[in-house]
């Protein structure tokens, strides 16, 4: 028994690369790379990932603790496409807020007595 129709084929890692390799030389009809490995001359990791996890990564003592973005930051790393004011309704909206912020600023405590999080959610009793 012969197959006559491409396969689809998967991977993961550098199986993932060897999908995408296949798919490109025409011998898959289709292919599911999960989490692959880079293709030549593609940087790891792109300067804004690397620019919009610096200012919590850069610092080794924030290793252990909660340390959220500010109002700017959010916007560059998360609300990019979007109006500044969306961004910024966002952040209100969905920013979870720690004890302390990237820049050194201390964010204000919870509306919400005991919310862990230091936040309030409409959906929490107040």
């Amino acid at each position: 028994m012969t197959a006559t129709a491409k396969p689809i084929v998967i991977g993961h890692s550098f199986g993932g690369l060897i999908a995408q390799k296949l798919l490109s030389g025409g011998v898959a009809a289709a292919a599911i790379a999960i989490d692959p490995g880079q293709i030549k001359r593609v940087k790891p990791l792109p300067l804004a990932q690397i620019r919009s996890g610096l200012p919590v990564l850069s610092k080794p003592g924030n290793k252990k603790r909660a340390i959220a973005l500010t109002r700017k930051q959010f916007r560059y790393g998360f609300g990019n496409a979007i109006t500044a004011s969306e961004s910024g309704e966002l952040f209100d909206r969905s920013a979870i807020r720690s004890s302390s912020t990237t820049d050194g600023a201390k964010s204000p405590t919870s509306p919400c007595p005991g919310s862990p999080a230091r936040t309030c959610d409409a959906r929490q009793p107040g």
